[in-house]
């Protein structure tokens, strides 16, 4: 118990064990080991340091026997025993000499068979080391006892054993024959060589085909993968592998049996790199061979599943791949096709070269499905790849990828808006794009929807981006409709003001509004005309049939940061029911960056001239956005969008409900029904500043006070 509960340093240690020793007789063996296996659970790490440093130490044989026999009595006293008549066995495992190594590996292996006790955590720390030895023959006497322990499912153990497959030194040879006969005796081992399956040297050829037999002695039958290996390499020569290896990758993707084939080297593509990563030129082949499949799979367009797959795989090999191309300067070997790909990098491992590196994406590109647009996978990753792109500079590949991509520059243009005209800053993707357009040798004829697209660039912060959407404007664009000539021409005559100033494009759409406006009172227009420029604006999204809803409100959104220097009443119109759609919506789902955001612009547009032309409409989505319920303490949202309702009704508006005294009263008391509920002190705040800003006068006040009263009287009487 006190040995269970002190605590002792190292000195300490070394003084009790020392004592234990020189008292063990054969009388007192039993309680003497009873307490050394205290002292060595507690501290065994120690305990062990200290017999072998007290074997060492020992003056003559009669002290080192006593040694032994006291440390063999203990669990781990099977490492401590003697060895012959040289030392012990713990010792002999390091020994400088390589047989004695070996002679330790024997006795240990004997110790096995015959059902010794010795610790696990011993066993594996032997086979680490001596698997890592610099001598074969330790080497494969360190194999013959993993083949004892069954142990090969042990990570460090298997990454030693599958590094010492990958050395390509003849006198190695004998050592990877025999890890692969271990390999084949394992039913679940396929995973741990399917790296060999793509042998590049006569020596990797070797081994495949030793694999294979052991395999078939081991087996009834082989699993399809072996199968189809087994036939592939049939007859393969060193001379004839690139062409053997590219003809394989067909195979892979081309079998009836992709499941048992193509599934498990797609599934463990990221395993057997990491198994050979350690050698780069190792780490490069399979990369290759790997995008190759993977181009390959997508090719086939067979399986979904496999093509997701297969895609990720080789996006994210083409990243990685980029760091190691050599900086060295770049021949202009003209790379045609897979096969010149799989001699120069896969069977010569020559270092990889930029124009490799671009032909692995020709491929790639060329390969991919083009008809993605009802893909939300491939359009998520056509917007990752081109930021990949556009981050790392590599404008041809880009320009590639938009020429067999998109089929029409307007599906490219819709691709921008919706994946980098968003709330976040997407500048050199936009530029890039834009750069790629202007660059076009012809005319384009643009959507409607495309030119409201650059409108919004218009809109940019970045100049750069303002000035090639100009650039654009004047000389490559031709439109499918004439409905924005007003519009188109005058952005061109005031080509330097939007250069210079980003809201300008906002100040020039106002302007156009107020012309508008201005027609409309002239020809004495009372209802909304159908043929301006707001109307047109957001028919053209709305309309589109290529837009998802998620992708309508954020070009929407656009058009309303477009539209927020108008005064015009129809925008409020347009947006009324969008707006009414809002209001039905959770506080959750109200609480949505999109939806929060698309909401206070459109309240924006609440104001005197849509209340003077829309009254009843605009007044009853006005109640209907102080009457939500706020009892949630989490209805942040609705009483953000109450205050900023409130701030947009100005004391101009209050009056100009004067011809309709009800309506006052009805505002007024919604206003003073809300105070009551309302728990947030900036609502508070804010419906009492907005409340003594109306010009109510007091004799309305006294009616307001007795409809008050009638209301209370009547409720109390139905009470009764």
């Amino acid at each position: 118990k006190t040995l269970n509960t002190i605590k002792f340093n190292s000195n300490i240690l070394q003084f009790i064990i020392n004592c234990f020793i020189k008292q063990f007789n054969n009388n007192n063996n039993k309680y003497l080991v009873s307490l050394a296996s205290i002292i060595e659970r507690k501290y065994p790490i120690d305990f062990d340091d200290n017999i072998r440093q007290q074997a060492e130490n020992c003056s003559n044989n009669e002290e080192r026997k006593r040694v032994r026999e006291f440390a063999s009595m203990t669990a781990i006293g099977f490492k401590h025993q003697p060895l012959s008549d040289r030392s012990s066995l713990a010792i002999c495992l390091n020994h400088p000499q390589a047989q004695l190594r070996i002679e330790a590996l024997q006795r240990i292996r004997e110790g096995i068979i015959a059902k010794q006790n010795i610790e696990k955590e011993f066993l594996i720390d032997v086979l680490i080391s001596r698997l890592n030895d610099n001598e074969t023959k330790v080497v494969n006497e360190a194999i013959l006892l993993l083949e004892q322990l069954h142990l090969i499912d042990n990570q460090q153990i298997n990454d030693i054993l599958q590094k010492i497959l990958q050395r390509e030194n003849e006198d190695w040879s004998s050592v990877q024959q025999s890890i692969v006969r271990l390999l084949a005796l394992d039913s679940t081992s396929e995973t741990k060589y399917l790296h060999l399956l793509f042998p590049t040297t006569s020596s990797e050829l070797n081994l495949l085909n030793n694999l294979l037999e052991n395999y078939k002695q081991q087996k009834q039958t082989s699993s399809p993968l072996l199968k189809l290996t087994k036939k592939n390499f049939k007859s393969t020569t060193i001379d004839n592998l690139s062409i053997t290896i590219d003809r394989f990758i067909q195979l892979i993707t081309t079998n009836d049996d992709q499941k048992n084939i193509l599934l498990p080297l797609l599934q463990q593509y990221d395993e057997i790199l990491r198994l050979v990563e350690h050698y780069r030129p190792n780490w490069i082949k399979f990369s290759i061979i790997y995008i190759l499949l993977g181009i390959e799979t997508i090719k086939q367009q067979a399986n979904n599943e496999y093509i997701e797959l297969a895609t990720i795989i080789v996006f994210k090999l083409l990243k990685k791949l980029s760091q190691e191309i050599s900086p060295t300067k770049d021949e202009s070997i003209e790379i045609p096709d897979s096969k010149t790909l799989i001699d120069l990098h896969v069977i010569k491992k020559n270092p990889l070269t930029s124009t490799s590196y671009d032909t692995l994406w020709k491929l790639f590109i060329h390969a991919l499905p083009k008809d993605h647009n009802q893909s939300s996978f491939f359009n998520d990753f056509l917007s990752e790849c081109i930021q990949w792109l556009c981050s790392e500079n590599k404008i041809s590949i880009l320009y590639l990828l938009f020429t067999e991509q998109f089929s029409s520059l307007n599906k490219l243009i819709l691709f921008l808006a919706e994946y980098y005209l968003n709330l976040t800053d997407k500048d050199h993707e936009q530029e890039i794009i834009l750069k790629y357009l202007v660059k076009q040798s012809q005319i384009i004829e643009y959507t409607n929807l495309s030119i409201l697209i650059f409108s919004f660039l218009l809109h940019s912060s970045y100049r750069t981006i303002r000035l090639l959407t100009l650039k654009i404007f004047q000389t490559k664009l031709k439109c499918l409709t004439n409905d924005f000539d007003t519009f188109i021409q005058n952005i061109k005559h005031h080509e330097n003001e939007i250069i210079t100033d980003s809201e300008y494009i906002c100040y020039l759409i106002k302007q156009l509004i107020q012309t508008i406006k201005l027609n409309e009172k002239k020809k004495r227009k009372i209802n909304f005309d159908n043929s301006s420029l707001i109307h047109l604006f957001k028919i053209t999204i709305d309309q589109n049939d290529d837009l998802n809803s998620k992708l309508k409100q954020q070009l929407n959104i656009q058009l309303l940061y477009l539209l927020k220097q108008c005064k015009h009443w129809s925008i409020f119109n347009e947006y009324r029911i969008d707006f009414e759609n809002l209001l039905q919506q959770s506080e959750q789902n109200l609480s949505l960056n999109h939806n929060k955001i698309f909401i206070e612009n459109i309240i924006q547009h609440i104001n005197y001239e849509t209340l003077i032309h829309e009254q009843s409409l605009c007044f009853e989505i006005i109640l209907q956005i102080l009457k939500r319920s706020i009892k949630k303490s989490k209805a942040l949202t609705t009483i953000d969008i109450m205050i900023l309702t409130l701030k947009q009704f100005t004391p101009e508006m209050f009056s100009s409900l004067s011809s309709d005294f009800d309506k006052q009263i009805q505002l007024i008391d919604e206003c003073f029904l809300l105070w009551q509920r309302s728990k947030s002190s900036q609502l508070t705040t804010t419906i009492k500043t907005i409340l003594s800003k109306f010009p109510f006068e007091a004799k309305y006040f006294l009616i307001y006070c007795e409809c008050i009263m009638v209301t209370n009287n009547q409720n109390k009487h139905t009470n009764k």
